[in-house]
């Protein structure tokens, strides 16, 4: 069922860009995480483009999340879908970097905008001396690649100062909002254009 889930999925995530596109959010983007299956199904990658012209979303709004487990396979079918999507416009994150078997070099051969490291890699932090090499030296190895850092699982607000101290580009975790409805969602990022920076 993942096929058609993942499609139920794309049609709603792109109706909600588009609502808050016309609500003046273009600025606004949304991942999606995808499996294996729906990589490797034949029209996965069309159903992506039809969704975008359907609902008039500029395809950089759209981000799709696949798992370290799916991109360690490295097979020939998944990178073509992973370029053909990528073709799009569309934005790619590694999800979970860190905790399967995806190398540093295939990073290189893998079309990804951002990489999302792992929470067990940012549980340590601040107060592990061996987290913190591992995280600065991936953190480093991602800039010199050219790809968005991204720490998942930021909990502590000693984690984050410390990320930025590493210049980790984003974070995502609890410390900064825990998963909340769309509505919700508006409600919150207004508050946070009301903030002092």
């Amino acid at each position: 069922l993942i096929v058609p889930i993942g499609e139920w999925v794309l049609e709603t995530v792109c109706r909600q860009l588009a609502q808050w596109g016309s609500g003046g959010r273009a600025d606004l983007r949304l991942s999606m995480n995808v499996s294996a299956r729906q990589l490797r199904h034949g029209e996965f990658s069309g159903a992506i483009k039809r969704a975008l012209v359907r609902h008039n979303i500029a395809p950089e709004r759209l981000e799709l999340e696949i798992s370290e487990s799916c991109a360690a396979h490295d097979d020939a079918s998944t990178l073509a879908a992973l370029d053909e999507i990528k073709r799009h416009g569309v934005m790619l994150a590694l999800d979970d970097f860190g905790v399967g078997a995806t190398s540093i070099s295939a990073l290189t051969r893998l079309p990804m905008d951002r990489i999302k490291l792992e929470r067990g890699l940012i549980n340590g932090l601040p107060d592990s001396r061996e987290a913190r090499a591992v995280v600065s030296g991936l953190l480093g190895i991602l800039h010199e690649l050219g790809f968005i850092s991204v720490a998942a699982g930021v909990e502590r607000p000693q984690q984050l100062e410390m990320l930025r101290g590493l210049d980790c580009d984003e974070a995502q975790g609890f410390l900064i909002s825990r998963p909340v409805p769309a509505a919700q969602l508006e409600a919150f990022l207004s508050a946070q254009r009301m903030l002092p920076r």
